[in-house]
């Protein structure tokens, strides 16, 4: 999943979307990142943007920037800790 998120942040694209049912586990556990719906591309040298909140894609996992509708790399480095979190705890 980092990776991928890397792979998309080098090319200023924030995914917006990151939850359990938009990770694809293929063969020797490699993630695969899918649904790029919620993906925004972000101007040179642009560290945030401000979007509509139907880009939230669950409130309890939302974070304290998303009340204001910013989004940047911290969301989405959220959304994954939080999975990762579930994932570990067996959710």
């Amino acid at each position: 999943m980092a990776k991928g998120l890397r792979a998309l942040y080098i090319r200023n694209i924030l995914y917006l979307n990151l939850k359990n049912s938009n990770v694809v586990v293929g063969k020797n556990l490699g993630c695969q990142l899918s649904d790029m719906s919620y993906a925004i591309v972000l101007k040179a040298e642009q560290e945030d943007v401000e979007a509509p909140a139907r880009y939230l894609t669950r409130f309890d996992m939302s974070t304290p920037e998303v009340s204001d509708h910013r989004y940047s790399r911290k969301t989405d480095v959220y959304f994954m800790g939080k999975l990762m979190l579930a994932v570990l705890l067996n959710l």
